[in-house]
């Protein structure tokens, strides 16, 4: 949670995510969490965002049918926009070879 001392407090939560102990169900609780500040304090948008520890790409699911950036989930009357920050170096690109995806999906996210 951030800024909550404005009139217009942002409702943000930050997870990391490493793919083993930091992976999409960790990244589901802080979904939860954005969605209950955004609650909390009246609002309708909150922000998930990601820092990516990890060398893989991570693919996020978007309910937002032009599949605009950032990506959104609708959850009840909130909208979560997901912000992912490519936290760890890549290797430049004739070193890394083929990109790892880890595809998070919309289900690994919401249910609980």
């Amino acid at each position: 949670m951030a800024d909550l001392e404005g009139d217009d407090p942002l409702t943000c939560e930050v997870k990391l995510f490493d793919g083993d102990s930091y992976g999409p169900s960790y990244l589901g609780k802080g979904l939860h969490q954005a969605v209950r500040y955004a609650e909390d304090y009246g609002k309708t948008d909150a922000y998930l965002v990601i820092y990516n520890l990890s060398e893989r790409h991570l693919t996020l699911p978007t309910d937002d049918e032009s599949k605009e950036w950032p990506p959104r989930l609708q959850v009840g009357h909130v909208t979560v926009f997901v912000v992912v920050v490519q936290a760890r170096p890549k290797a430049s690109a004739s070193k890394s070879g083929k990109t790892k995806t880890v595809r998070v999906t919309r289900d690994q996210l919401v249910s609980e």
